[in-house]
């Protein structure tokens, strides 16, 4: 995979014109629009694995793009100005103009003549789909100074998932075999807040199949490249890293898995290009159709380089692993040397959800009534409140360190479940006066809940256990051991012993502790790093990778 190419600061200026954008509406639509520098690696990335699936060997590919292969410019530029290239988001039409921009770049290299023919020929093979309105004359004018031609391709503006393949110059292509290069940047778009576009989604013949829950927009995209490639074709997108490993996207994995080969990945804790978007890992992919499972992949994670077979890309529950042979090795005998797994030995159970833990702002807009500052409603901070047995201690995310906690919680929380409020008259009077508030959540309003109780209050045995407690996020695996009873947020999980263990012999406290050491150990940071979750350079200890962290056999005389 070739290294990044700079394009000079006046074609930068009008591409990345995305520092303008309102985030109100970058937040609604999705769209984070791709700079240049990362369209050119990815035109470049899509146009080394096409080549190769055309039958060139890799060192002459690489020797081509490098400008080292004259004997195979004429021929191999001739094949891409037929190409057949589709962005189906193309926001500000970066991918076009990047892939025109590569074929020139090459054309002038070789000093090979009529290059206005061969750029005109490819542009009539480019179909650009949903290009932002202000872009289309920015683009037309971008290559009419650059090239000093007129844009002679396809631009459309239709709905992606549900019209586009049925437009004629996008029906054509795929009936005749399909597009050769798919690129994209598609947006990223969750279903919470946008039930409305996933709605006909779901309830399509062709949709439904890939809809799960917690699943993001941008999956649907790469469905729909797979069914547009063409055989020796390669769909190159970038989207977050989140996919690889996520629940909602086990369907993606297992298409993927089904369809396509892997040959290229490159994946970035963080993408400075990327300037407004916060503690998210992306990963730049080149798969084509489906071929042996043996088939090396090329990756990059961050500033390492190496190779995997398909076969090896993928985890024993089917999460996309990339992981440098080295550490798999290691990865390995961790797995071969674990007795169990931590489901087997504990529950791994989310903290409680209250539904409205303190007065806000949006909820004083509800009840249109001026807001004087936050107020508790269930938690309160330590000035504002005293001692009472309905109050526990609360912890907060930030209170958990490594093997113990960093600090005792200072919050409290109204543990307020069942009836154990019908002698505390006192708390129904505090509560009284959010009444229209708290019937709002899903829970009262479906009748499981009264007005007066937590939204979900968890079994109280989990708060009141010894237990180990570990933050949703972390920059690193950590996990503190708690004997006393404390209480905590759902962005809090709480690991408790399972009452039939293979440790009858050893204290259960003991046990804990152990577990403690060996979970915050950096054989688990390493399990983690390659095979839990992520967010950017943040490990999302949920409760899926949680269980599945790999355990040692310990003896009392470890324990001890």
């Amino acid at each position: 995979m070739p290294s990044k190419q700079k394009m000079p600061s006046t074609v930068k200026d009008i591409l990345n014109y995305d520092l303008t954008l309102a985030d109100t509406v970058r937040a609604f639509t999705g769209a984070y629009y791709t700079p240049l520098s990362i369209a050119q690696t990815m035109i470049e990335d899509a146009v080394c694995f096409y080549l190769q699936n055309l039958g060139y060997k890799c060192a002459d590919v690489d020797d081509f793009m490098a400008a080292k292969a004259s004997a195979l410019a004429a021929e191999i530029l001739d094949l891409l100005s037929r190409a057949k290239l589709i962005d189906m988001a193309s926001g500000t039409g970066v991918f076009g103009f990047a892939w025109l921009s590569t074929l020139d770049k090459l054309h002038r290299q070789y000093k090979l003549v009529s290059t206005d023919q061969y750029l005109q020929r490819a542009m009539r093979g480019i179909v650009l789909n949903d290009c932002n309105a202000a872009s289309v004359e920015q683009f037309s004018a971008l290559l009419k100074r650059q090239f000093g031609l007129d844009f002679k391709g396809t631009i459309l503006s239709v709905d992606a998932l549900c019209e586009l393949a049925m437009q004629p110059a996008v029906k054509k292509v795929v009936d005749d075999g399909g597009f050769d290069i798919v690129i994209g940047n598609p947006p990223y778009i969750g279903e919470r807040g946008h039930t409305d576009l996933f709605a006909p989604l779901k309830d399509d013949a062709k949709w439904s199949k890939y809809y799960m829950g917690k699943m993001d927009y941008s999956y649907f995209f790469v469905h729909q490249g797979l069914d547009f490639l063409s055989k020796n074709g390669v769909m190159t997108q970038i989207m977050t890293s989140y996919f690889m490993t996520a629940d909602g996207a086990q369907k993606l994995r297992q298409d993927l898995q089904q369809r396509a080969t892997w040959q290229g990945i490159r994946y970035y804790d963080k993408l400075d290009e990327f300037h407004a978007v916060k503690n998210l890992s992306f990963v730049i992919f080149s798969v084509t159709q489906k071929r042996d499972a043996d088939v090396i992949c090329r990756i990059q994670r961050n500033a390492k380089r190496f190779s995997a077979s398909n076969r090896e890309l993928y985890s024993a529950v089917g999460h996309i692993q990339l992981i440098p042979p080295a550490d798999n090795e290691l990865l390995s005998r961790i797995e071969q040397r674990a007795r169990y797994k931590l489901t087997d030995l504990c529950h791994v159970n989310q903290g409680l959800v209250s539904g409205a833990d303190r007065l806000k702002r949006k909820h004083c807009k509800m009840l249109n009534i001026p807001y004087e500052g936050e107020r508790p409603i269930f938690v309160f901070k330590a000035d504002e409140c005293g001692e009472d047995e309905q109050l526990k201690p609360f912890l907060k995310n930030s209170d958990i360190g490594s093997y113990q906690l960093a600090k005792a919680p200072t919050q409290r929380i109204l543990y307020s479940v069942a009836d154990n409020l019908r002698n505390r008259p006192q708390w129904l009077e505090h509560l009284a006066p959010y009444r229209a508030i708290l019937s709002r959540r899903r829970e009262v309003k479906a009748g499981v809940r009264k007005w007066y109780e937590l939204q979900w209050p968890r079994a109280e045995s989990i708060f009141l256990a010894k237990k180990i407690v570990a933050p949703q996020r972390a920059s690193r695996n950590c996990f503190a051991y708690v004997e006393t009873p404390v209480y905590g947020s759902a962005d809090i999980y709480f690991i408790t012993l399972k009452h039939s263990l293979p440790y009858a012999e050893v204290d259960e406290a003991a046990l804990l502790k152990a577990l403690t050491m060996y979970l915050n150990s950096s054989v688990v940071y390493l399990w983690l790093n390659y095979k839990g979750k992520r967010k950017g350079a943040q490990f999302e200890l949920y409760a899926s990778p949680l269980r599945q962290i790999p355990v040692p056999a310990f003896s009392a005389q470890h324990v001890d």
